[in-house]
């Protein structure tokens, strides 16, 4: 079963370089339709080099939730948030970067399920 993507689709991305092992998008995609959310997840392919013109465009996008962090991407991640929690300070990576719209991207390092996001 496919999600339906319409204008009221929130995005959720893996952001990492390589793909090759994504298996993310797959599994949240599956639970999303299985759970009727609103919501899809895609693969973000960002080379290093790449990731401050990426960081500055997912910014723009109205519709995208959260973001998966992969290697390498982890620690520099933590540059490109307004906000990190207690578990992103401690241990200076960021694994979900999560869109709210009064507080800004708010890093954390916790293993949260974001499909659990997508409710709210």
């Amino acid at each position: 079963m496919r999600p339906h993507i319409s204008g009221t689709t929130r995005l959720y991305g893996l952001v990492a370089d390589p793909l090759s092992a994504a298996k993310s998008p797959q599994l949240l995609n599956r639970q999303f339709v299985e759970q009727c959310t609103d919501a899809v997840c895609v693969p973000f392919w960002v080379k290093p080099d790449s990731l401050p013109a990426f960081a500055a465009g997912a910014r723009a996008m109205g519709n995208l939730s959260g973001m998966l962090v992969t290697m390498p991407h982890k620690q520099r991640m933590l540059a490109f948030v307004d906000e990190l929690d207690s578990t992103c300070s401690s241990r200076r990576r960021a694994q979900r970067v999560r869109a709210e719209a009064v507080a800004g991207r708010i890093g954390t390092a916790d293993a949260q399920n974001v499909a659990n996001q997508a409710h709210k």
